[in-house]
């Protein structure tokens, strides 16, 4: 009768380096001109190179960072510094987490965390353009993964979390709530075949009190749970006849209201999604 509603593939978040939030202080130091730079990790393995001014030991100004740890590049800065760290306009290029190419960040840095406006393309290509807050994806932002899955709406420690519009590769599209990177609250859902279900989610799936219709003309509107029709509802089929009652997993369950298209009610019991005799 109707299908299990799946919500659209998790959006595919970019991983930031580690930046300085909760961080202990490390510092590496330019090995010719001994200038040092922060880093939120030891430093042992590591030689970091500043080409701009050093400031009371610190680098500082305007100038280009490279990061080398056991002759291999680990990443790059080129943009403001201040005190020993990234502070001001800059563009951040770093190993991939797969270790498979290198990221690209650029956004305005406040001792050492991405604040405010800025972008970041994945070696994936993963692309992001928003608001940055505490080192991480916050605020309005626009999403779209490798695939070209698009989500433009709230972000929240780095992912999608309030409210906002996804469009997916295979055509489904959803207008709503989310938490944590899922669906959740109230939100509309429009598959590709046209089907569509608006109501309550709860960790990606339909749960609460919702409507879905499905490409036949068959509509359910009533209580969800696990992405099935499970509590009380009514379900109206394709040639008009009304079936209210309870359903579990989609189907009737126990004695149902029956309405014909021409008014007749009849009381029916169900078992196992079958009419019993």
């Amino acid at each position: 009768m109707l299908r299990t509603l799946f919500s659209m593939t998790a959006v595919a978040m970019m991983a930031l380096p580690g930046l300085s939030q909760a961080a202990q202080d490390h510092w590496a130091q330019d090995p010719v001109t001994g200038c040092e730079i922060w880093s939120d990790t030891p430093t042992e393995t590591v030689i970091a190179t500043w080409s701009g001014a050093c400031a009371n030991g610190k680098a500082s100004g305007i100038g280009t960072l490279v990061w080398v740890e056991d002759g291999a590049l680990v990443g790059t800065y080129n943009g403001a510094m201040l005190g020993g760290k990234l502070n001001g306009p800059g563009i951040m290029q770093f190993n991939a987490e797969d270790g498979q190419g290198f990221d690209r960040l650029e956004a305005v840095f406040i001792d050492g965390e991405p604040t405010g406006p800025g972008s970041t393309l994945s070696a994936n290509g993963d692309r992001f353009q928003g608001t940055f807050t505490g080192g991480a994806m916050d605020g309005f932002g626009s999403l779209t993964d490798a695939a070209g899955n698009v989500y433009e709406g709230t972000f929240k420690a780095g992912q999608p979390d309030g409210f906002g519009y996804l469009k997916g590769v295979d055509g489904e599209t959803y207008l709503g709530e989310l938490a944590a990177g899922v669906f959740e609250g109230e939100g509309l859902l429009l598959h590709a075949n046209g089907e569509f279900y608006a109501g309550g989610f709860k960790t990606g799936l339909a749960d609460g009190i919702g409507r879905y219709e499905d490409n036949t003309g068959g509509i359910y509107a009533g209580q969800f749970s696990g992405g099935k029709p499970n509590g009380i509802g009514n379900y109206l089929t394709p040639d008009g006849t009304a079936i209210q009652g309870r359903f579990v997993d989609q189907k009737p369950d126990g004695m149902v209201l029956v309405t014909a298209p021409d008014g007749t009610q009849t009381v029916e019991t169900w078992a196992n999604g079958e009419k019993m005799q």
